[in-house]
């Protein structure tokens, strides 16, 4: 028994090549079994090292009767502008069969609803290409898979059965590739439907019988939440605390499937499935000192034609000009105050005999203009000046040197235009600068000519050598040793 749909020439042998990772692929089926009111979804790897494997997906959501499965697995595509479902996760009609199709030769559903007992349709490619038709099998009722024992008992349910598995897991022999890749289909699915796991009605996912935890990106009730007020989306950015002050567990839950660095940035959900993370969507770069600070959007499926450009596979989103904007100013905002943290987290500081503790730098930042000076408060500093001792001023000189904030100045590399020219604005102060020193060496009987030559051959002599002739000019010296 067969029943034919004819699609568009050569779709289905495409349909492999849709780039689909294998948590992608399960994702889009999760997305199905969620717009069911499933409560339970059960993921299976049966049979993993026999060349009988194959992947079910088990939910005990609405199910479909005979006629609803056989238009779920038509070829047809839903146009994307139509009126959906508020519940609905996806937008084209198309997750079942490319996520299917992207993992295996031989997909099949099986169903049944509170008014239809169990029906099952199958596609099998090698068939297909055999016969040269379209045919899609009746599921054999006396071969169903052990995960429909799941939900026999309840009164609706679906299972989706990939079979001739042909993904990643079945190019590789060694067992912990495929515990790797099983773990990562996990941490995955945590991540894209953390909210709807964790949230309320709840939804419980397994994995080979393990529930699947959700990722909470945000460390919400411990990170610092930005306020965005009068913004047009549902929008909330988090500063996320210093990694320096987390424990090894929270810190490495934190970096997320793909690491600190390339989790920071817009977190976009779309009726609470994560469509896209760590990504600031051209509108800046991720750096080191940006990785605390993450934003989640919220919206509804009938804001993401126009507005957000979702591609099929939920793994692009492309913000219209109005909302870039508008995310721009967003995620400044969050950025710096992360920038802040990354820079200034609170530190316990030892306090000895009750003396104020002192940088030996004092850096600090005054109209987003980044100041450096030596702090004269420093103990160091303080034991240079008062002791005449060449010895002392190199030692210390040398703890100048190792302690110069390079992560500080590291930040704002990039915005050269506060660096001002050293004494731009204040000449006065440099040519009594250059005074002191020059008499203090004169004291010491320094020759005359050749002091001059040598502090015009370095800064500051040497972008100010008026000032320099200036001042032997005004102390009336003979350019001469002597």
């Amino acid at each position: 028994m067969y029943y034919e749909n004819p699609p568009l020439p050569g779709l289905f042998d495409s349909l492999g090549s849709t780039g689909h990772s294998m948590e992608q692929a399960l994702e889009e089926i999760i997305d199905n079994s969620i717009f069911a009111d499933a409560k339970n979804v059960w993921i299976n790897f049966d049979k993993m090292d026999t060349p009988e494997f194959y992947i079910s997906i088990t939910d005990d959501g609405g199910g479909m009767d005979d006629p609803g499965i056989k238009s779920a697995m038509n070829m047809g595509i839903i146009n994307s502008t139509t009126a959906r479902d508020p519940k609905d996760l996806g937008r084209f009609g198309l997750g079942l069969k490319l996520s299917s199709r992207s993992q295996c030769r031989k997909f099949s559903v099986i169903s049944k609803n509170k008014d239809s007992d169990f029906n099952g349709w199958t596609w099998d490619l090698d068939l297909v290409e055999t016969e040269k038709k379209w045919i899609m099998i009746k599921f054999p009722t006396d071969t169903y898979p052990d995960s429909i024992d799941l939900i026999q008992s309840k009164s609706s349910g679906t299972v989706v059965l990939w079979e001739n598995i042909d993904n990643e897991i079945t190019k590789t022999d060694k067992s912990e590739t495929k515990f790797r890749i099983w773990q990562r289909a996990a941490e995955h699915i945590g991540m894209t439907f953390g909210k709807i796991i964790s949230g309320n009605p709840k939804v419980n996912i397994f994995l080979n019988g393990e529930p699947i935890e959700p990722w909470d990106p945000f460390y919400v009730g411990k990170s610092e939440v930005v306020t965005i007020e009068n913004h047009p989306v549902n929008i909330t950015g988090y500063v996320l605390p210093h990694t320096k002050d987390l424990g090894s567990e929270t810190f490495n839950r934190l970096k997320g499937p793909k690491g600190w660095n390339a989790q920071q940035g817009f977190y976009l959900y779309r009726n609470k499935r994560l469509i896209i993370s760590g990504e600031w969507f051209d509108l800046f770069q991720q750096e080191e000192h940006y990785k605390l600070a993450r934003i989640s959007i919220d919206i509804d499926n009938s804001e993401d034609t126009e507005e957000w450009g979702i591609d099929f596979k939920k793994t692009k989103v492309i913000p219209s000009e109005k909302y870039k904007n508008l995310l721009k100013t967003t995620a400044a905002k969050v950025r710096e105050r992360a920038t802040q943290v990354y820079r200034y987290r609170a530190r316990k500081r030892t306090i000895v005999s009750q003396q104020q503790f002192h940088n030996i730098w004092n850096f600090k930042v005054d109209d987003r203009i980044p100041n450096l000076k030596i702090n004269l408060n420093n103990e160091y500093i303080k034991l240079a000046l008062k002791h005449d001792d060449t010895n002392l001023l190199r030692n210390v000189i040398k703890v100048l040197e190792e302690y110069v904030p390079l992560k500080e100045l590291f930040i704002y590399h990039k915005s050269l235009e506060w660096a001002n020219d050293p004494f731009n604005d204040n000449k006065t102060e440099l040519r009594e600068l250059l005074e002191k020193i020059i008499q203090s060496a004169l004291i010491k009987n320094a020759p005359i000519q050749e002091l001059k030559n040598n502090l015009k051959l370095n800064p500051p002599g040497s972008e100010y050598p008026e000032i320099i002739d200036g001042i032997f000019e005004s102390l009336d010296m003979e350019y001469t040793d002597g």
